[in-house]
């Protein structure tokens, strides 16, 4: 890791951004900055490290995190992160195999290479980031076990209002600690970081190539098997879209069971009801029998009553008094039963 003390201003690399002058106080050269994942960095290092950049802002991953000594304990600071160029090249990924000869494929070197000149970038206030812990005093940044850049961002939306880092995909570039004193206790001012004593620190082992996607399935692995946040990914071995569709397949079968055993439990009651049921209810039977009783003696005593009147008429019509004995039980009841 290289560090580089001086005025307030950018280090003269690359020469593209500039130089520019600032006070002659110096921050005392006692102060040191540590890589705390350093090792995390070196294997994500050898495959070329890769962060997406979106245009909502994504997070780096491995995360940027320092241990600080050596400051002035009473002294206020204030922490910058900035992601600046390690290269004036552009890359590209190149992977898969080449041309055959002969029936004959050469495989060529997977891996990056430079494509033409890099792009202009962003003013330096776009690739500039302020820990959110400042300004503080030299004492409470070096209790810290570690100063944290995990909330950072990085877009490639060129008019983000969110305080993101605004990069170019396909470029490399190479974070850059800052610590500038504060003249302000409440605030740190962008004239601070003019006028102030301050001193830089280059960390070589965070250079990344800025993407839209992974083009590494290397980097892609690293990246499961380290992110906390990639646990669903460990466990299924599935990315989001494939473990969406599992999950509705699973929900699909299971409705399926249940249809299948309520249609089931259907039919079991259906036959159920089709089978012959005899009860013996006897006083719904009784019940039946003497209203049918009942109706049978109602509708007796109305035929007896017709019979009478039609005998009544009779002996009216041929003027005679004899009263003509009918068999009436036999006229009533012969038409009932």
């Amino acid at each position: 890791m290289d560090f580089t003390q001086h005025n307030f201003g950018l280090l003269n690399y690359p020469p593209a951004i500039g130089q520019l002058s600032g006070s002659s106080t110096h921050i005392d050269s006692q102060v040191t900055v540590q890589l705390s994942n350093k090792e995390l960095w070196k294997n994500f290092n050898e495959e070329t490290t890769e962060m997406i950049i979106t245009k909502l802002g994504r997070r780096m991953f491995p995360s940027v995190q320092i241990k600080i000594d050596g400051l002035d304990v009473n002294s206020r600071y204030c922490v910058f992160l900035e992601i600046s160029l390690a290269s004036e090249r552009r890359y590209k990924y190149m992977g898969g195999h080449g041309a055959s000869v002969n029936n004959i494929e050469e495989e060529t070197n997977r891996g990056w290479t430079n494509s033409g000149a890099a792009e202009p970038q962003s003013p330096i206030h776009r690739r500039l980031y302020l820990h959110p812990d400042s300004p503080a005093t030299g004492f409470q940044w070096m209790r810290q076990t570690v100063v944290n850049f995990n909330k950072l961002k990085l877009t490639n939306n060129v008019i983000d209002h969110n305080e993101n880092i605004v990069l170019t995909s396909m470029h490399k570039y190479v974070t850059r600690i800052w610590i500038v004193k504060s003249s302000s206790n409440d605030l740190c001012l962008t004239n601070d970081f003019f006028s102030q004593p301050s001193m830089s620190f280059t960390l070589n082992e965070t250079q990344f190539i800025a993407v839209t996607a992974y083009q590494n399935e290397n980097i892609t692995k690293l990246k499961i098997n380290n992110n906390p946040f990639a646990k669903g990914f460990r466990l299924a071995g599935q990315g989001r879209c494939k473990k969406k569709l599992k999950n509705q397949d699973n929900k699909i079968n299971n409705l399926s069971s249940n249809l299948e055993y309520n249609e089931n439990n259907k039919r079991i009651n259906n036959f159920d009801n089709e089978r012959p049921v005899k009860l013996h209810r006897p006083w719904i039977d009784e019940k039946k029998n003497l209203q049918l009783l009942k109706n049978c003696d109602n509708y007796q005593s109305q035929l007896i009553l017709n019979n009478q009147k039609l005998i009544n008429q009779i002996n009216t019509n041929y003027n005679t008094n004899i009263f003509l004995p009918l068999n009436l039980s036999n006229i009533s009841m012969s038409r009932y039963f």
